[in-house]
């Protein structure tokens, strides 16, 4: 089990960072925060999970080349990293594109 939590870490940050996005959104909205202050959240959120997806990918990177048994877990990581950075990207596209709340 390890094992495959080291290689779909990233992809489960994406979607952590997608989880808590689309909540705090639904949360500030109903509680009155202002738009400028759920952005900066949100950016806030964005810039870590970037900087957590990064770093798994480094590693990984990192121990692309080591052994043959860990070789494809490495490799999965990385690709997961890649993977996960776009989607965080593409996560915050409608939020920073269209209106917060939607008023």
């Amino acid at each position: 089990m390890p094992v495959l939590l080291r290689a779909s870490a990233p992809l489960l940050a994406w979607g952590a960072h997608f989880f808590l996005c689309y909540a705090f959104i639904a949360i500030g909205c109903t509680a009155g925060m202002g738009e400028t202050m759920l952005k900066a959240v949100l950016l806030a959120a964005t810039a870590l999970a970037l900087a957590t997806v990064a770093a798994m990918g480094l590693r990984s990177w990192r121990r692309v080349n080591g052994p043959a048994p860990s070789r494809l877990r490495d490799l999965a990581g990385l690709c997961g990293a890649g993977l996960a950075a776009m989607g965080v990207g593409w996560t915050m596209i409608p939020l920073w594109l269209l209106g917060v709340c939607g008023r």
